[in-house]
């Protein structure tokens, strides 16, 4: 995203994200659902950049989490190579980890573009 962006459509492109995120985790995980779960994560990666855009105001002290996160979406991503270091069946964990972390990390976000909208609306 190489423009300002428009803080309502931010907003819809984060709920649309978080349905998105919500529907692959009524999915178990497997090797596509994996990939469709790192796919999420870029896109709320590209969505971060755009936030960054509306210089919004961390007043609230909204912490956001994203190493662990990350972490475990690339554990379960790269399952090839850590199906040897995790036979016993983590992946899944660690896929349901990056599903829950996503969720809580866009709904922040959601949060954050609603506080900012509020706050540009009473200005």
């Amino acid at each position: 995203m190489n423009y300002f962006p428009d803080p309502k459509h931010l907003l819809g492109l984060l709920q649309e994200l978080l349905e998105r995120i919500k529907n692959l985790s009524s999915y178990a995980y497997s090797e596509s659902n994996a990939f469709a779960l790192n796919v999420l994560n870029r896109k709320r990666h590209e969505l971060i950049k755009a936030l960054d855009l509306l210089e919004w105001s961390n007043e609230d002290e909204i912490v956001i989490q994203q190493s662990s996160t990350d972490h475990a979406i690339l554990l379960c991503y790269r399952q090839k190579k850590q199906r040897s270091l995790h036979p016993d069946g983590s992946l899944a964990n660690f896929y349901k980890q990056g599903i829950n972390g996503l969720q809580h990390e866009v709904e922040t976000f959601i949060e954050v573009v609603s506080r900012f909208l509020r706050k540009e609306k009473s200005a």
